[in-house]
């Protein structure tokens, strides 16, 4: 990259390490951080932390809504400062205690940038405290 912004609508592929923070039966503390690895926005990153709602849906299976805000930039995308807001929802499937797969979709844009795209997100859940019942 050059240094100017980037115009292709080619897709941009990341790998993104999250963690979730599990406050109660319904809420949570979600964080992650993403990086680009193929496409033209190589370099592009992200550092993010939220809040989030889970509905459980049966023993294994729940919908997740999710907001997170943070910094970004690089890659030439047009982040003008680099603060973003993510939304997301989606589902989960527990595959263990401390593992869930999760499909997701949402939108990122940029608060003060032209970044302003759609997400799907596909990936393993690490759920690092998780409540017990007494």
């Amino acid at each position: 990259m050059d240094g100017t912004a980037r115009t292709s609508l080619a897709p941009i592929a990341s790998l993104t390490k999250k963690r979730i923070l599990l406050l109660s039966l319904f809420l949570f503390l979600p964080g992650e951080a993403a990086a680009a690895y193929e496409s033209d926005a190589g370099g592009y990153a992200t550092g993010l932390l939220g809040a989030g709602y889970r509905q459980m849906l049966s023993d294994r299976l729940s919908i997740r809504a999710e907001l997170l805000a943070g910094p970004a930039g690089g890659g030439g995308l047009n982040t003008s400062g680099g603060v973003i807001l993510q939304t997301m929802a989606g589902l989960s499937w527990r595959l263990s205690k401390n593992l869930d797969f999760a499909l997701m979709a949402g939108k990122l844009r940029s608060l003060r940038g032209d970044l302003d795209t759609e997400i799907l997100d596909l990936g393993l859940v690490d759920r690092f405290n998780t409540l017990e019942s007494i």
